[in-house]
């Protein structure tokens, strides 16, 4: 099957594995395009009957999707629980009971959860929960050579660490990984200039390895020098914790998040989900678009952090009021980006709405941009029932629902990331037949618009 024909695919998994969906990965490159034409990003969308151009009102909400608040959630130090346990529990993958589990490791006991947890785009399709890994590309301690690369330790049921291996699935379900320690046996960690060489070697060894580099620091151990040297840093956007944090609301648009520093909840103290919970509540009642953010490490009880995504998909999620906007930040941070600086061009001809988005550059360049996808929303428009809308050619996703108040939301994904997912994880299907693949396989499949779509589930079929 080729949703594709110029796409070059990569055999993600090998082996004859049992249907858990964690088998054993190679490398994919997971960089994005370098270049990007906004010229061709547009949308158009038959109406039922005719409309003055300048009575359509066209936006960006607030929150992409139209969500309501954002939470986001931060793993620290490289732990092989944001895979084993938090990954594989929101995508419904097998749970060992071992507590380190890496990709294509024997499974021994657990379960399978019952269920995704997410959120929808606001037009009925899922979005898995998506959060943030801070990771040691170029670190060692005493026993281990390279956390990420270990030569003399096994990657097993008793290595604490994430392996490159784990991070592909993440960055394929839309986590994010953050720069965080640098190696203090060889760069100076007391002076800003060594902590400066240390980001810039882990950065370079996360594109040699997976293609794309990082652009948000996660402060490690209360240290400011890290902030100092992100902000000289050219390729640091935002930092996680650090002197006079911000706490945001997302309700302004001309909100600048470059170079700020966000407020985090430690959660560890408190390893009671119903105790987090209210903190929730408050953000998600407000009507100021807030954003909250909670990090841990790997706390021994982990389970409260899973019993904590459960509620929030419950309460808030798909399986409840269907508000929350679980992103990374650098999810958030690009969405902002977009809705600060892309112009939209809206024309009229006979019952047809052209909508041309076109986003200059200015302090976030394209190979930074993981998630160029964003939400508009139309007034004073009548979208027909059974629309078809199309769009230009660097648009891969696309969809379009009534919302309550009248209004309508487009969704517009230019992410050409989302076709390679569809075509790699489509064929993994076809080579495996299982429930697992198939399940991820039309995760991503039903993100992509009508005439991609059509194509890919044949081979589903």
């Amino acid at each position: 099957m080729s949703l594709n024909s110029c796409l070059k695919t990569t055999d993600l998994y090998k082996g004859d594995k049992p249907d858990d969906g964690n088998e054993e990965t190679k490398l994919p490159d997971l960089s994005v395009p370098t270049t990007f034409d906004w010229n061709e990003v547009y949308v158009t969308i038959p109406l039922s009957g005719g409309v003055n151009v300048n009575d359509v009102q066209v936006s960006f909400p607030q929150l992409k999707y139209n969500k309501k608040f954002v939470y986001s959630y931060t793993f620290d130090d490289d732990v092989a629980q944001a895979y084993g346990k938090a990954f594989c529990t929101i995508n419904k993958k097998w749970v060992d009971d071992n507590k380190f589990f890496h990709v294509g490791q024997t499974k021994t006991t657990g379960s399978t959860p019952t269920k995704t947890l997410g959120y929808t785009d606001g037009c009925g399709n899922e979005r898995r929960f998506a959060f943030g890994v801070s990771i040691w590309p170029d670190n060692s301690n005493s026993s281990i050579d390279n956390f990420m690369e270990p030569t003399n330790h096994a990657v097993d049921q008793y290595y604490p660490y994430l392996v490159w291996k784990d991070v592909v699935p993440l960055v394929d379900f839309g986590c994010d990984l953050y720069l965080h320690d640098v190696d203090s046996t060889f760069f100076n960690i007391k002076e800003v200039s060594g902590i400066l060489s240390g980001l810039k070697i882990c950065n370079q060894k996360t594109k040699d390895m997976i293609g794309r580099k990082m652009k948000i620091l996660a402060r490690p151990n209360g240290n400011d020098n890290y902030v100092t040297a992100a902000r000289e840093y050219e390729d640091v956007v935002f930092i996680l914790d650090g002197p006079d944090p911000i706490t945001p609301s997302l309700a302004a648009d001309n909100i600048n998040l470059k170079n700020k520093c966000i407020a985090r909840r430690f959660i560890e103290p408190t390893p009671k989900y119903d105790e987090l919970i209210p903190a929730i509540d408050v953000a998600a009642a407000n009507s100021t678009y807030d954003w909250l953010n909670d990090f841990s490490h790997a706390p021994e009880k982990f389970q409260f952090i899973l019993d904590l995504f459960t509620a929030i998909n419950d309460k808030y999620g798909k399986d409840g009021t269907d508000i929350v906007w679980f992103a990374t930040a650098d999810e958030v941070y690009e969405y902002n980006y977009l809705k600060r600086n892309c112009v939209i061009t809206k024309s009229v001809s006979g019952n047809t709405l052209t909508l041309k988005i076109a986003c200059p550059s200015t302090d976030l360049s394209n190979e930074f941009i993981y998630h160029r996808d964003f939400s508009v929303l139309l007034k004073g428009v009548t979208i027909q029932s059974d629309a078809k809308l199309s769009s230009g050619k660097n648009v891969y996703g696309l969809s379009c629902a009534k919302q309550r108040d009248g209004s309508w939301l487009v969704n517009v994904d230019c992410n050409k990331s989302l076709l390679d997912r569809a075509e790699r994880y489509t064929n993994t299907y076809e080579a495996k037949k299982t429930s697992s693949a198939k399940e991820d396989a039309l995760y991503f499949i039903n993100q992509l618009k009508e005439e991609y779509r059509t194509d890919a589930m044949k081979s589903i079929k």
